[in-house]
């Protein structure tokens, strides 16, 4: 279970809840990498269509590590890595575009990881993703006419994608937090054990 605390913000009277998470922001560059590859590696296993890691990537990266240069360089490239496996197709310039905007957008959205903050990054990515790609299929391709009708045909066949990308960024996202608040308490026991 995710741990969560209360806190109560001046000015609104009410109780919102905050994942316990500015103890992640603590945690060691390597594990929060180590997890981008691994995201990146679970790619490759069989999964419904687009029910994947990148959008739990990017916001990540984009929330997690503080240079923004190591936030783009490291997820894009296990995510090069993992397409070279996969096979390059004509729209990757628009899934790494859809990535790029979601990483450095995540930096501003997730500045406090509430539970609010995180649950509008996964639907701010997940519609990213969305309208970013599917422009990129209507560009690209010819199965949709050049007009804006044949860009309404484009989102309304990428539909079905839509719900799954949803499905997976939430499934990828809660487990990455699950995962990082574990290492985090695993740190501090570790490190309170060498203290004492």
């Amino acid at each position: 279970m995710i741990p969560v605390v209360s806190e109560v913000r001046p000015g609104y009277g009410q109780k919102h809840k905050r994942i316990a998470m500015n103890k992640i922001k603590q945690i060691d560059i390597r594990w929060i990498v180590a997890l981008i590859l691994l995201l990146a590696v679970s790619r490759l296993i069989p999964h419904p269509p687009n029910f994947t890691p990148l959008a739990t990537m990017a916001i990540l990266a984009g929330c997690l590590l503080r240079q923004l240069r190591i936030a783009l360089v490291i997820p894009l490239t296990a995510m090069l890595l993992s397409d070279l496996v996969l096979g390059l197709h004509s729209s990757m310039i628009f899934v790494y575009s859809a990535f790029v905007m979601i990483t450095i957008s995540c930096r501003w959205l997730l500045t406090k990881l509430t539970v609010r903050a995180v649950t509008v990054s996964v639907i701010w990515a997940t519609a990213v993703f969305f309208l970013t790609t599917n422009f990129g299929a209507w560009l690209s391709h010819d199965m949709y006419p050049p007009t804006l009708a044949g860009l309404g045909m484009a989102y309304i066949a990428g539909l079905p994608f839509l719900v799954n990308s949803l499905l997976g960024n939430i499934f990828f996202m809660l487990s990455s937090i699950l995962a990082l608040n574990t290492i985090s308490s695993a740190d501090r026991y570790v490190n309170s054990r060498r203290l004492g």
